[in-house]
């Protein structure tokens, strides 16, 4: 196994974690589905803080996490033990974020408004992290066990069809 940290995952010229994941040994991408070890992309368990978030009707990831929300991820191709079930070719276990001692924050945006394209498709991300502790400074011995970590990312597209969808139901 690898275990990935948010360092790296920062680093790294990806934007989903089947991409993190697709650069580890052993991992790739093949017809827009992850294959670990030669498997089918529906035998890779998915768990997040431990708890299982694989889809029981096709196998694949049934959560989607942003990756500014995970702390370290760990990838398995080979050799775990039976605690993790249903898994034959691959685990993907991903542990997310807690808040610290300090705050911190980050508010990310994009857009290709800015660039008019030929297909008249438009794109926006927006990214809003925020951590820290919940208590004033002054109850120290607190201050570092009782935290919070917020994370929100909003991804919207349009086609280039979006001039000719009409959504009023009376037209």
């Amino acid at each position: 196994g690898k275990t990935v940290s948010a360092a790296s995952i920062e680093d790294l010229g990806v934007n989903n974690i089947e991409g993190i994941v697709a650069i580890q040994a052993g991992a790739s991408i093949a017809n827009g589905e992850l294959h670990v070890r030669g498997g089918r992309a529906n035998e890779v368990v998915y768990t997040v803080d431990g708890m299982s978030v694989s889809d029981p009707v096709d196998g694949e990831a049934a959560l989607t996490i942003d990756q500014d929300a995970i702390k370290d991820m760990k990838v398995m191709t080979g050799g775990f033990t039976a605690e993790f079930g249903n898994a034959q070719s691959g685990i993907v276990n991903i542990v997310t974020k807690d808040g610290s001692r300090d705050y911190s924050g980050k508010l990310e945006t994009s857009s290709d408004h800015l660039i008019s394209d030929v297909d008249n498709s438009n794109s926006d991300n927006v990214k809003f992290a925020l951590g820290g502790p919940v208590l004033t400074p002054k109850i120290s011995s607190l201050r570092d066990n009782f935290t919070f970590f917020f994370n929100v990312a909003s991804n919207w597209n349009d086609s280039r069809y979006k001039d000719y969808y009409v959504s009023n139901p009376v037209e």
